[in-house]
């Protein structure tokens, strides 16, 4: 047998082990009606669904075009952002004219 077939082996005895202790020291009880209708009354209002208002055209409108604004600001930065990397790794060339270095002589 391999280390690890006796490994398993060993580690299903251990389980078997655990379970058969704690059947013999958890045993099954019968809740009490009150604690039951409690805690059912409680999921109850947990859970109902609850009435959300309605936007108007205009909140509507507002609400989409400040996506798409929102959409428009983040592409612009993303393009600037790799832009600038894609320029500091030297992968693409500026082409901005390059201002002309004046050296001491010519002031």
């Amino acid at each position: 047998m391999s280390k690890r077939d006796e490994f398993l082996k060993a580690s299903k005895d251990r389980l078997v082990e655990l379970e058969h202790r704690l059947s013999g020291a958890l045993q099954p009880i019968k809740p009490r009606q009150e604690f039951v209708k409690g805690l059912r009354r409680r999921i109850d209002v947990l859970h109902k669904p609850s009435v959300v208002g309605h936007l108007s055209f205009s909140q509507f409108l507002l609400v989409v075009l400040a996506g798409v604004f929102s959409a428009a600001i983040l592409m612009v930065m993303g393009t600037r952002a790799l832009l600038s990397l894609l320029t500091a790794l030297g992968i693409l060339e500026t082409t901005r004219p390059k201002k002309a270095v004046r050296l001491s002589s010519e002031l």
